[in-house]
């Protein structure tokens, strides 16, 4: 007979599944051997976890880049215990921070530590760093797991695909628009300073001129 976990007659004989792992105990038969009272429960599903995974901006080489990790519990009950989120890294991306998030080599393991009511999320902010050298598009992909029995696990996991972008040479325009303000100041400067000497120079002719004038005349 088939039921539902914890409505069987005789909760000795009622093979109730285990909640971590959905399933029950063995029971072995001799040959030829018949039982009929084993009850073969059916276990109820607890929650349905669902995880996306979304790039926050650009992944760009040589700079940091944050994914969005967003775990929403869809029911019936609120989960119990903590949600343990894990990522796979690929080459070219290593670990930098997250909320209640650890890495061992490329493999990141965050904790979700409160409990999520039926229709609740939490988003984990997952920062790496693009590898200098890293081109074409990176794809990881990111699951979650909780301590209750969960019968659809299609949705608890989801992967995020990102172009590199190219990084950028120096500013070279702009380096280049400082030196030619300077040396165009300069050029200022040298064009004044000749401008000022000829002044000078006009100045001072003439003032021999009219010196030389009066050297030719009496003077009473």
């Amino acid at each position: 007979m088939f039921t539902w976990t914890g409505r069987g007659t005789d909760r000795g004989l009622d093979s109730d599944a285990d909640p971590s792992t959905g399933r029950t105990g063995a029971i072995d038969l001799a040959p030829g051997e018949e039982r009929t009272d084993l009850d073969a429960g059916l276990a109820e599903p607890e929650v349905n976890l669902t995880l996306t995974k979304d790039l926050v901006g650009t992944a760009t080489q040589g700079a940091k880049a944050t994914y969005r990790l967003t775990v929403t519990n869809q029911g019936p009950l609120a989960t119990q215990g903590n949600l343990t989120v894990t990522d796979d890294l690929p080459s070219g991306m290593t670990f930098v921070s997250g909320g209640g998030c650890s890495a061992t080599a490329s493999r990141v393991t965050c904790e979700v530590t409160r409990s999520l009511g039926v229709a609740e999320s939490a988003s984990i902010d997952l920062q790496v760093q693009i590898g200098a050298s890293a081109t074409g598009s990176l794809t990881n992909t990111a699951s979650v797991e909780g301590q209750q029995i969960e019968l659809t696990l299609s949705d608890n996991s989801d992967s995020a695909t990102s172009v590199v972008r190219t990084a950028s040479p120096p500013n070279s325009l702009a380096f280049t628009g400082r030196t030619l303000g300077i040396a165009g100041a300069g050029v200022v400067v040298l064009v004044l300073g000749v401008l000022l000497l000829a002044l000078r120079r006009r100045a001072g002719h003439g003032f021999a001129g009219r010196r030389v004038r009066g050297r030719g005349r009496m003077v009473r």
